[in-house]
């Protein structure tokens, strides 16, 4: 859940192999990889450097900062009149 709710960029099948280079074990990365995608909801990529967050994760941030910094976060989402499946997104349920 708290993967959800920060703007950091992706981790990168190499940013995972750079580090664990001495371990040399593709069974421990993969694992990694599947721990990381399980939490996250989000694949791996095998492209070189930080893949940026969705658009989509963004707005999340954006609207979730902007209600806890009016002391909102807590009730705000239930009364912005938004589709369930919007509220439950900005609820992290998803």
């Amino acid at each position: 859940m708290l993967w959800r709710s920060t703007p950091d960029p992706f981790i990168t099948m190499y940013e995972l192999t750079s580090v664990f280079t001495k371990q040399q074990n593709t069974r421990f990365i993969e694992e990694i990889c599947n721990f990381i995608e399980e939490i996250t909801g989000e694949e791996v990529t095998e492209e070189r450097g930080c893949q940026p967050r969705k658009l989509k994760h963004n707005c999340r941030i954006v609207i979730r900062r902007a209600l806890s910094n009016n002391f909102q976060l807590s009730t705000g989402i239930g009364e912005l009149n938004l589709p369930p499946s919007v509220a439950a997104f900005l609820r992290l349920e998803l």
